[in-house]
């Protein structure tokens, strides 16, 4: 009880945060969709540890994977003036359905002038950005993104990670985390889960960046195991349950998962940094 009294304003202030941000792009529907669970942990910690960054460790930084994801405009928004410029990124990939599409509406709802939208390929961000940002990006986000990229993707983002990053600059990371590596084809898409040996050998070892913390984390309770179950199981009923049950329990979220032993760890958050 103690603890919920203490995580209670902090929770408050992110869920307004990200409810107003989701509420001014999509309205109601984007109140309704909300996020998944393991997003209810990724983007708080995420958000905390940039927040906390010291003004030398700001600047540039740059999203991998932006796709639809909230928490590039809502970084923007809640931190204007704090980073001079927010990158986000994407492959121009039609299998993806509208990209990058809802990075430039919310660009445009929220007036966020220091978010910048860009087609770039993670595996290849040395060509695909422009020259002055190569070894002048302080910070890089992928959350929940390395895992979707096939074949040796996920190594090659990697090196191309530790190249376009400035000296001294930040990498954060999540990845799904397991007792055991394995890859596997889930509603049409490719994706990972790493053990320990493969997190060092596929993503920490390319990008020769120093791993600064590692965290685990994961379903808490019996409710969000069961949840977590049905998100992951390869069947269209059970997505379509969770996308259901998303509605009642998403204001819960952060409640539902945290910080876990790693044999019992969903996922991992790296944070590194280039020496």
């Amino acid at each position: 009880m103690r603890k919920f009294k203490i995580l209670l304003p902090y929770l408050a202030r992110w869920n307004h945060g990200l409810w107003k941000t989701l509420l001014k792009v999509d309205g109601l529907k984007g109140i309704i969709k909300g996020i998944d669970l393991y997003r209810a942990y990724e983007y708080p910690t995420v958000f905390h540890i940039l927040k906390n960054l010291s003004e030398d460790e700001r600047g540039v930084i740059l999203d991998i994977g932006s796709n639809r994801s909230v928490f590039v405009p809502f970084l923007a928004l809640s931190l204007k003036g704090y980073f001079k410029r927010v990158i986000a990124t994407d492959v121009d990939d039609s299998s993806f359905g509208e990209s990058l599409n809802w990075q430039h509406k919310a660009k445009s709802k929220l007036s966020l002038k220091n978010l910048e939208v860009r087609f770039c390929d993670a595996r290849t961000l040395m060509k695909s950005l422009p020259e002055y940002y190569k070894g002048n990006v302080n910070v890089i986000t992928a959350i929940s993104t390395l895992e979707h990229l096939e074949s040796n993707g996920d190594i090659e983002a990697g090196q191309q990670i530790g190249q376009i990053l400035a000296p001294s600059g930040l990498c954060i990371i999540t990845l799904p985390f397991g007792k055991s590596f394995k890859c596997s084809e889930r509603r049409g898409f490719f994706e990972r889960v790493y053990d320990k040996k493969n997190l060092s050998e596929r993503i920490v070892i390319p990008s020769k960046l120093k791993i600064i913390s590692t965290r685990f984390f994961g379903a808490e309770g019996k409710i969000s195991d069961l949840y977590s179950r049905m998100y992951t199981a390869n069947s269209k009923i059970s997505y379509f349950l969770t996308r259901v049950l998303r509605i009642v329990l998403f204001p819960l979220f952060p409640y539902m998962i945290g910080e876990v032993s790693q044999d019992k760890a969903g996922g991992v958050l790296l944070v590194m940094k280039k020496l």
